[in-house]
């Protein structure tokens, strides 16, 4: 009687199951979950694009010349921002610049990461005042 049989044979249960064939199988996710995996969190628009404000020196001396600046997702397209912006603040953008930032690595300690990489938004619009922290 080899060793694995021996155990086997000790540690059965109450069924008369092995314990090589007590494994749990995890059941195969369906399409309907995957759906239901993909839904957007409660804080995004409906594009999916998250308009952060952007208050910097720099952003409040552009503001200025009617510019605002935003932190969006680095997947953001320039008509998704200017949907985003329209919807929110009900105002249409004239031009929109995008500027990617990476990611930079980070460490605190022992542990090492890195930051997420977003995409920085330079909107001209007519009238700077309509949004909040306008000039």
């Amino acid at each position: 009687m080899s060793l694995l049989s021996f155990v086997n044979k000790k540690l059965r249960g109450s069924a008369g199951q092995s314990l090589a064939k007590k494994k749990k199988v995890k059941p195969k996710q369906t399409v309907a979950k995957k759906a239901e995996l993909s839904v957007k969190p409660a804080g995004l628009l409906a594009l999916g694009i998250d308009l952060q404000l952007s208050l910097t020196e720099k952003g409040v001396r552009l503001q200025e010349q009617n510019v605002v600046t935003f932190r969006v997702v680095a997947s953001a397209s320039k008509g998704q921002i200017a949907r985003a912006i329209e919807e929110r603040y009900g105002t249409k953008p004239r031009h929109i610049r995008t500027v990617p930032v990476k990611a930079r690595r980070r460490r605190r300690g022992n542990t090492s990461g890195t930051t997420a990489a977003w995409k920085k938004a330079y909107v001209k619009v007519d009238d700077v005042h309509s949004f909040n922290g306008g000039v």
